[in-house]
């Protein structure tokens, strides 16, 4: 059931966050913002667009809510401090802290949630209580279950989706014992990576195509990436290499010999 916030009650220590989506203030601009229910209790952040400017009134920004249909008036003003306490909370939140925001795949689609709730002797560790705006929906998640959330949000914010590795070593084309890459969908014997890998990294790794173009989750200096370059290219001289050897394989296969002596 969705709670409709009750416009009395807000203060403005609970209008918490914001999105440059448009100019601050204008038709189509969205933001998000928290209310207090009647009993008190913080719910939200509730995320809510500007969907017309009114005349000879302060409280001249007409904003919609979509997740439950509820319509108030706001002033420039208190979405300007949106916007601020926004950057703010950016700059404050600590990883699982309460206003901590991450995205999650539901379903088919990705959506925003954020931390409202630290819950004590919760069970399997799933101690942080999250909300979905745009769904209404709560969950109890682990700091584990943040941790790897965190880690598939790309440095530039974009989110990608859950990795589908592939079959065969990106290097030679074999299968067998093949290690992935925690940034992309690319596979590779442990003697066929480039710089060679003697042993089985810890914990992520990124291949040198990802780290070539910058494509990681941890920064990475200019001579890494000029060692990853040149791995790159090492690698692809490889695959053509082993392309060839292939094609050679199956011109000289009896089966290849025999369509051609029917044929």
């Amino acid at each position: 059931n969705n709670v409709v916030p009750d416009q009395e009650s807000k203060s403005g220590s609970e209008l918490i966050s914001s999105r440059e989506d448009s100019t601050i203030g204008a038709v189509g601009y969205k933001f998000r913002k928290c209310f207090t229910d009647e009993n008190g209790n913080i719910i939200g952040p509730y995320e809510g667009e500007v969907v017309e400017i009114l005349s000879e009134t302060d409280k001249d920004r007409k904003c919609f809510y979509a997740v439950d249909g509820y319509i108030e008036e706001l002033s420039l003003a208190d979405l300007e401090e949106l916007a601020k306490l926004e950057s703010q909370s950016a700059m404050e939140s600590k990883f699982g802290s309460v206003g901590w925001k991450f995205k999650k795949q539901l379903g088919s689609e990705w959506c925003s949630g954020v931390v409202v709730e630290i819950v004590e002797d919760a069970e399997n560790g799933k101690d942080r209580r999250c909300h979905y705006p745009a769904d209404d929906f709560y969950e109890d998640l682990s700091m584990d279950e943040l941790k790897k959330l965190a880690k598939m949000d790309k440095n530039n914010g974009k989110m990608v989706h859950q990795v589908k590795h592939n079959d065969l070593c990106e290097t030679c084309g074999g299968v067998g014992e093949l290690l992935c890459c925690s940034t992309c969908n690319l596979v590779f014997h442990l003697g066929c990576t480039r710089p060679k890998l003697t042993e089985l990294p810890e914990g992520d790794w990124s291949c040198a195509f990802c780290i070539s173009s910058g494509d990681v989750v941890k920064k990475t200096s200019k001579q890494e990436q000029q060692k990853a370059h040149l791995a790159v290219k090492e690698i692809e001289s490889l695959k053509e290499e082993a392309r060839r050897k292939r094609e050679e394989s199956r011109r000289k296969s009896p089966r290849k010999r025999k369509n051609s002596i029917e044929n």
